[in-house]
């Protein structure tokens, strides 16, 4: 009897999660049908015990490819973050620009280290690997996150994608 409860708490809680705001089950795509959606390539990072992983899904099939540290990443984020808010709309005395942009290059390189170079071996030039680092690469030089963003995917020639990050 507690196993069968236990079961169905389980299946209560499968149906919730799939279940859209009108409380009907929504459609669960296939691997496949994930893989081959528009020709895109869709990578989800996962953290667990401080290693993260990213889990891509291309041409129907997935695999998991481990990235960097955890915790390096995310400290690299946050301090990427605060240097290009101390940055933005701001005079600066020269020297502390200076520094900063420099905290600006060191930090993005971190991150391409940590995310960027581990995922282009299998991805290739796919269009997020191609679009972050063209990213990445404009924000070590200064360029203002919007600004890089709207240029590293018009350079690129790339569909538009989300990055969404933690801080």
């Amino acid at each position: 009897m507690i196993a069968r409860q236990a079961e169905l708490r389980r299946e209560i809680r499968e149906h919730d999660w799939k279940a859209d705001s009108l409380g009907e089950a929504a459609a669960q795509a296939g691997l496949a049908e994930v893989g081959e959606a528009n020709g895109q390539t869709l990578v989800g990072i996962v953290t667990q015990r401080g290693q993260m992983a990213a889990v891509v899904v291309r041409r129907g099939s997935a695999r998991l490819i481990r990235l960097g540290d955890a915790a390096a990443a995310a400290e690299a984020a946050r301090r990427l973050n605060a240097d290009l808010d101390t940055l933005a709309g701001r005079r600066l005395p020269a020297r502390l620009e200076t520094v900063i942009k420099e905290s600006i290059r060191h930090q993005a390189g971190t991150l391409t280290a940590e995310v960027i170079v581990p995922l282009r071996s299998w991805l290739g030039d796919d269009d997020a690997v191609g679009t972050m680092t063209a990213y990445h690469r404009l924000l070590a030089a200064g360029i203002r996150p919007a600004e890089a963003l709207a240029r590293a995917t018009a350079a690129e020639r790339f569909s538009p994608f989300v990055c969404f990050g933690g801080g």
